[in-house]
């Protein structure tokens, strides 16, 4: 019922708003906690059409394919994401998690150490890597 009501908001902000970027991404986002694929990706595809070089909106993406299990499609975002943005921290956490989910541990390992790397004192990347 939540979930319907918020996407009944964010349905109007758009409305009055259609160039509305955020508001594609949140909707999108609770599109796709209700499992709703086909939904969720069309609200990421406007907002990507929208604002193209916003390593957020990729990020947004990232985070609903995770929800959806589409670890493959969710590396692809954030990776886009960490290309407009390479210091993009969450970026490289969140795809560590999918490459994770897809037992390629090498990778995940790499994308935990960048985290490191960029915010050494980032204790829960520490305790990743070591997972």
């Amino acid at each position: 019922m939540l979930r319907q009501r918020l996407i009944n908001y964010f349905t109007k902000s758009i409305e009055l708003y259609p160039g509305y970027v955020k508001a594609y991404c949140f909707r999108g986002i609770i599109k796709s906690e209700k499992k709703d694929s086909a939904g969720a990706m069309a609200d990421f595809n406007k907002a990507t059409h929208l604002d193209p070089k916003n390593p957020d909106v990729y990020w947004y993406k990232g985070n609903a394919q995770n929800i959806l299990n589409d670890f493959k499609g969710a590396i692809v975002s954030y990776t886009n994401s960490i290309e407009l943005d390479p210091e993009y921290m969450d970026a490289y956490r969140n795809r560590g998690f999918a490459y994770t989910n897809l037992h390629n541990y090498d990778k995940a390992i790499s994308d935990f150490s960048k985290v490191i790397n960029l915010y050494s004192d980032y204790q829960t990347a520490l305790r990743n890597k070591g997972l």
